[in-house]
């Protein structure tokens, strides 16, 4: 096994942190939306797309109340 100059092992280092947080980034904002009932994975496009007429609607009809 050969072993590594130690700027080369920091640099790989860095590297991986700099991903590992974009990825942690990633999975906290599909995990935040999702628990806001915006997003879904397990849902189609067409039921998301109800969903926002239907909030549309709602909103247009309490706009129109008031």
């Amino acid at each position: 096994m050969t072993t590594r100059p130690l700027s080369q092992l920091k640099k790989a280092a860095r590297i991986w942190d700099k991903a590992h947080r974009g990825i942690a980034a990633f999975w906290l904002r599909q995990h935040a939306t999702s628990k806001q009932g915006e997003y879904h994975p397990k849902e189609s496009k067409l039921q998301i797309l109800k969903k926002l007429r239907e909030q549309q609607k709602a909103q247009s009809t309490s706009v129109n109340a008031g």
